[in-house]
């Protein structure tokens, strides 16, 4: 399964930001609320871009799901914090 190219430029942008918080040296507490906002955002931005599509098919419905399903499990496995991606999947599947 090839994944749409915005899969690949997230993992890089969340391997950066661990990074940086790693620098940081922030308590968990608070890496764990930055990451949240992180999701929250990125889920929004999902949201948006599934969004301006304007006809889909099954077929397009699943490489969405996919992609969604890719970015949050590399989400999780580099924060190691724990999400929801129902709200991008219930509105992929409406």
């Amino acid at each position: 399964y090839e994944y749409h190219s915005f899969v690949g430029i997230a993992k890089k942008a969340f391997e950066i930001l661990d990074k940086q918080l790693n620098i940081l040296q922030l308590s968990k507490t608070i890496v764990n609320e930055i990451w949240n906002g992180i999701w929250l955002h990125t889920s929004k931005v999902l949201l948006s871009a599934f969004g301006s599509v304007r006809s889909c098919n099954n077929c397009g419905r699943s490489l969405m799901v996919g992609d969604t399903r890719a970015i949050s499990s590399i989400f999780t496995n580099i924060s190691k914090v724990k999400i929801s991606m129902n709200n991008v999947l219930e509105y992929i599947n409406a």
